[in-house]
């Protein structure tokens, strides 16, 4: 794959010239990625996409985006962190929308109107993730904690999801279907919320424990393909130690027949190793993996789009068989990647800490 670079000369001059400029002074790409905007001062952590609206945790806290025309997406409006925020430091990262309530953390917010968004409710825990169930008629937390939000002004705990799993926690969870939720934890386990969504059931764990913390997990179509998507995070230094288990890894999964058997098989895991930026690989880390995004047109196999901190945004393809292959990336040296997800099958939005939101075009075969 051919990268672009610019001279020592430029990029010394681009980074005196502050951050005025959209696009960066310098940057490395495979040649299937273009880079299309920025929209600054939107340092975000985590999105969700409901319609044409993007929901953004950010920094500040709540921002919510009209992104009608992919290439040039509009703010409409936002909401301050209800609570004292730390600077540089992330208290929600993934929140999740009907399109009419939203959950970030342990809050509740009317978005009917998303150009006046309002916090209107929240419960007592310090979750840093929280997932909406039966749209959105209950919240699961990664605490545990089961929420009934039919009232969403008075937010109830009524349960917990991990009172007896093999796991005590996860960072995140997600609904892949009415009921059928996944959660990020080790090992990772499928809930089955159908009948009773104060007392979800485990149907199914990872038959192997990766010993490390698995940040996100997809079940692309609705829980119908045949692999479950898992991406870890990690402390930087220890991101590419062969053998070391610690590591954060991208991971996929074979859930066939897990019905019966109640377990999914890892079957094969992906991780950038360092090097050079010019060859297309960072070298060093900060943190390594973060938010990943199935393309539209993922079926038993496909492209997928994963942010990686220093690595910037990679691009890998699921095989038939479920092997991982690198197709593409995009980075930016003064730059760390949060999260990133298909808006369209060609654009990818880019959540990064530093930069705000950066516009990519995948160019290469779908």
């Amino acid at each position: 794959m051919r990268v672009g670079a610019l001279s020592l000369v430029v990029l010394l001059a681009g980074l005196a010239a502050g951050p005025a400029a959209a696009r960066p002074p310098l940057e490395f790409k495979s040649e299937n990625v273009e880079f299309v905007a920025n929209v600054p001062d939107v340092e975000g952590a985590g999105a969700s996409i409901v319609g044409d609206k993007m929901y953004m945790a950010t920094r500040d806290g709540l921002k919510i985006f009209d992104i009608s025309k992919p290439t040039k997406p509009r703010l409409i409006g936002g909401e301050d962190y209800p609570w004292p925020y730390w600077p540089g430091v992330f208290t929600c990262e993934d929140p999740d929308s009907n399109g009419s309530t939203l959950i970030m953390c342990n809050y509740v917010y009317d978005v009917s109107d998303p150009q006046k968004p309002r916090e209107v409710g929240s419960w007592n825990s310090y979750a840093h993730t929280s997932t909406c169930v039966f749209d959105c008629r209950y919240a699961y937390d990664s605490e545990g904690a089961i929420v009934d939000l039919r009232n969403p002004q008075t937010p109830e705990v009524v349960g917990q999801w991990n009172t007896g799993t093999p796991a005590a926690w996860a960072h995140d969870l997600t609904e892949v279907s009415p009921g059928i939720v996944i959660t990020a934890s080790d090992p990772v386990m499928v809930l089955d919320a159908r009948n009773r969504p104060t007392q979800p059931r485990v149907v199914a764990v990872g038959d192997v424990e990766v010993d490390e913390f698995v940040h996100g997990v997809m079940w692309p179509r609705g829980g119908r393909d045949r692999f479950l998507l898992a991406g870890g995070e990690d402390l930087g230094p220890r991101c590419d130690v062969p053998g070391d288990r610690r590591q954060a890894t991208f991971v996929t999964y074979d859930t066939h027949g897990w019905r019966k058997t109640a377990k999914i098989r890892p079957i094969d895991a992906w991780r950038p190793p360092h090097g050079v930026f010019v060859d297309g690989n960072a070298p060093a880390n900060h943190f390594c993996g973060h938010w990943f995004d199935d393309h539209p047109n993922f079926d038993n196999g496909g492209l997928v789009t994963v942010a990686w901190y220093d690595h910037g945004t990679r691009f890998l393809r699921i095989s038939g068989k479920g092997e991982i292959k690198e197709e593409g990336y995009y980075m930016v040296p003064a730059g760390e990647a949060a999260a990133s997800y298909w808006i369209t099958d060609r654009i990818v939005y880019v959540a990064d800490y530093l930069r705000g939101l950066d516009i990519l075009r995948y160019t290469g075969k779908l």
